[in-house]
C-alpha cells in the first residue's frame, strides 16, 4: 500500500511515491536524472535493435529537452536505490486519443530497468507507480486510458499488465524502410 501523496516528499521537496520495498524506492525524475536517463534510453534504443536509433547521441540536446517535458508536464519515473543509484525508468505521455479528443490517455513511451538490476523488483514497483500515477492523474487530468507496449525481446511476460487490469487490444509491428 503506497503512503499518503502528502507525506511523500523528501527534504528537498522532491516528491517519493511509494515506500521503499526491498531498497527500492519510486520517485519523479528531475534535471539531475537527464544525463544518466540519456545513457539509459541509448541501451533502450540498442535492445530495439533498429537501423534508425531511437535516441540520437549526437543530437543529446533534442533528446534532453523531450526527457525535460516530460518531467515537467507528462509521467517520468526512476527507481532508486538505498544506496542512490538509479536502476531504472518508466516514461509516459499525456495526450489525447488521435480520433477522439474527448477520450485523454497516458500513452507510456518507455520502461526500462538497468541491465544490473534487471533480478531486482525495479520493474514491478515502476509498473506500479506509473499505474498509481495514472489513478491520480484520472481526476486531475481527466484520463481515460493507459497504454503500454512490450518490446518483443522484453523480459517482461504479458500476463504482468493482464494480471494488473489492461486488457491485448491490438498487436504493433514495424517494418524498416
Amino acid at each position: 500500500m503506497l503512503m499518503s501523496r502528502e507525506s511523500e516528499r523528501a527534504s528537498d521537496g522532491t516528491r517519493i511515491l511509494p515506500r521503499p520495498i526491498g531498497g527500492m524506492r519510486i520517485r519523479d525524475a528531475e534535471e539531475a536524472d537527464i544525463p544518466w536517463l540519456l545513457r539509459e534510453l541509448k541501451a533502450f534504443s540498442d535492445f530495439n535493435d533498429t537501423r534508425a536509433k531511437l535516441f540520437d547521441p549526437v543530437d543529446s540536446k533534442t533528446s534532453a529537452a523531450f526527457l525535460r517535458n516530460l518531467i515537467e508536464n507528462h509521467v517520468l519515473l526512476v527507481a532508486v536505490t538505498h544506496h542512490g543509484e538509479s536502476a531504472g525508468f518508466i516514461g509516459g505521455l499525456v495526450t489525447t486519443h488521435l480520433f477522439n479528443p474527448k477520450i485523454n490517455v497516458l500513452f507510456e513511451l518507455f520502461w526500462w530497468v538497468s541491465h544490473g538490476y534487471r533480478a531486482s523488483r525495479a520493474g514491478a514497483l515502476l509498473l506500479h507507480a506509473f499505474m498509481e500515477r495514472a489513478r491520480e492523474m484520472k481526476e486531475t487530468r481527466n484520463i481515460h486510458w493507459v497504454t503500454m507496449a512490450l518490446e518483443t525481446k522484453s523480459p517482461v511476460n504479458a500476463d504482468a499488465l493482464l494480471k494488473r487490469g489492461f486488457r491485448h487490444l491490438e498487436t504493433n509491428y514495424i517494418m524498416e524502410i
